[in-house]
């Protein structure tokens, strides 16, 4: 899946340029339960500005909170190390960068470094819950040896007993013997069934 197919976009977000004070920034982060905001010239990502950021420039520097919150604007203090991401690179990039660099959101831009919005943890999480299908259907465990053709002799057992497979997740058990657990949603009047069939095919539930 690529980042654009999950990614809030530019219109939908709450955004601030480098000339917007502290104070108004401040506001919008405050009204909005904000960490930080994108904050974008025209259509150019130039970094975030953080609550966090404001409060140390303001223990930091020997000015008065009006002074600071009135007079300072944000380019002042934003935060440039954003990771940027092309709108048509696969999730799994934006994913790496989450985790490896520890912050609220990737920019996305487009091949001319316009900026098109930005991919949060919160949408991540969202696309993983429906990977797996939570909420849906019913769950089936199946242990099965990473050897050709059990994947689809499962899913094969499955529909021939009028199983509508929702979604499929293989996980590694890290186990000495190579086993996989292949997690399945399934939509069915008779999930039961499908499981007798599965052992009966020499798989193993858990």
């Amino acid at each position: 899946m690529l980042v654009k197919a999950i990614m809030t976009k530019k219109e939908n977000l709450d955004l601030v340029d480098s000339n917007t004070k502290l104070k108004d920034s401040l506001k919008i982060m405050e009204d909005n339960k904000f960490l930080s905001i994108p904050v974008v010239d025209g259509d150019k990502f130039r970094g975030a500005v953080a609550k966090s950021s404001i409060y140390k420039y303001y223990f930091k520097h020997n000015l008065s909170k009006d002074e600071v919150l009135n007079n300072i604007t944000v380019g002042e203090i934003l935060k440039t190390e954003v990771p940027i991401i092309n709108k048509s690179e696969h999730i799994e990039k934006a994913v790496s960068m989450l985790e490896r660099m520890r912050i609220s959101f990737v920019a996305v831009v487009d091949e001319f470094d316009n900026f098109k919005g930005i991919l949060t943890h919160k949408a991540v999480f969202r696309e993983f819950n429906n990977a797996f299908g939570l909420n849906k259907g019913e769950r089936i465990v199946i242990r099965s040896y990473d050897v050709p053709g059990q994947l689809s002799k499962i899913t094969k057992t499955i529909s021939e007993e009028g199983g509508d497979i929702l979604s499929i997740v293989i996980v590694d058990t890290k186990s000495l013997t190579d086993v996989k657990e292949v997690i399945v949603r399934v939509k069915s009047i008779d999930v039961e069934n499908i499981k007798k069939k599965l052992k009966e095919s020499g798989f193993k539930l858990a």
